[in-house]
């Protein structure tokens, strides 16, 4: 066997150079901070909420009156409160019930 004059190494594998952010401190909230968060949520609630019990009177009074119009109501209601469900959880709301 012959004898290798020179040894090839590979190279060695070193820290990534890669410069990653600091971790960001918790921000720390007082309850003032809280309570304005908390009535700007319930502010924008406000108005779906009412025209979901709007919509509940029309279908009220058109249970009596007009068939057609009662359905049609009931349906539009239904979708003004998934939709106030999805505004109020923050995520997209499933169905309430199995239609099928």
């Amino acid at each position: 066997m012959a004898k290798a004059t020179r040894v090839l190494s590979t190279p060695r594998r070193t820290a990534s150079k890669v410069q990653h952010p600091p971790a960001k401190k918790p921000v720390k909230v007082t309850d003032a901070d809280r309570t304005a968060l908390n009535a700007d949520l319930y502010l924008a609630l406000e108005n779906p909420v009412c025209e979901c019990a709007r919509m509940a009177d029309i279908a009220l009074d058109a249970q009596c009156s007009e068939k057609d119009y009662a359905i049609f109501a009931v349906g539009k209601l239904c979708e003004m409160v998934l939709s106030l469900r999805e505004i109020y959880y923050g995520r997209e709301a499933g169905p309430i019930m199995d239609r099928s």
